[in-house]
């Protein structure tokens, strides 16, 4: 039986992955350098571990670039790109629905929580959650299970007692190996992946309801 339901944050509640991407491929113009998606997808759904953008760029233009000059740069123009975005479509639906019906709802997530919190805080949706769960809580971040393992634990639920909602593999294969369901649910930047490790893939939170999610998994 399904009690309750995790999701990711970055690409899965709001767009935030495409300023992301966009900030770092701005910088790279200004070097005359390209920042690939094949490259760069190493590290969706996970952190700077998986691929550092600035050892790239160094070792693409060959400058003795400074790491600690371009970092917070990078970060206004991400944070002024992601914070005109909205929630995804039927991200807000589900998450009332879902916790109306009595669910437990939590979030995982490799960003820091000063990120997570106030995006949330932004559009309302922090209160809905049981709790939140982020890179400060864990020892290691996606693609390892601590994220959701911490989440179900948490919520004191078992890991096949939840869902989790992803968009990335990293993410994905995190839940799967901390024993949660996972939905897969890519955003224009993820579409393109290999996210078949899912147990469901959907074009959108909008095309599914908590209903059809507890059948799915019954």
């Amino acid at each position: 039986m399904i009690k309750g339901f995790v999701f990711d944050f970055d690409g899965l509640i709001i767009d935030t992955e495409i300023p992301e991407y966009t900030a770092w491929k701005e910088i790279y113009a200004r070097f005359n350098a390209t920042l690939p998606f094949e490259e760069w997808s190493k590290c969706l759904g996970s952190n700077y571990n998986s691929f550092d953008p600035v050892q790239y760029l160094i070792s693409q233009t060959g400058l003795p670039l400074d790491y600690e000059e371009l970092l917070p740069q990078q970060r206004v123009r991400s944070h002024e790109l992601a914070y005109q975005e909205d929630a995804l479509p039927g991200v807000r639906s589900l998450i009332e629905e879902a916790k109306g019906a009595g669910l437990l709802l939590a979030v995982a997530s490799s960003s820091d929580a000063a990120w997570v919190h106030g995006h949330l805080e932004r559009l309302k949706l922090k209160p809905l959650f049981n709790t939140i769960c982020t890179e400060e809580d864990v020892a290691r971040v996606k693609p390892e299970p601590d994220l959701f393992r911490l989440a179900v634990d948490r919520l004191g639920i078992k890991p096949g007692e939840a869902v989790a909602f992803e968009d990335t593999r990293n993410g994905i294969q995190s839940a799967k190996e901390a024993g949660l369901f996972c939905i897969a649910v890519p955003n224009q930047l993820t579409s393109s992946l290999d996210l078949s490790k899912a147990d469901w893939k959907v074009n959108s939170l909008a095309d599914i309801s908590r209903k059809m999610i507890l059948e799915r998994f019954a």
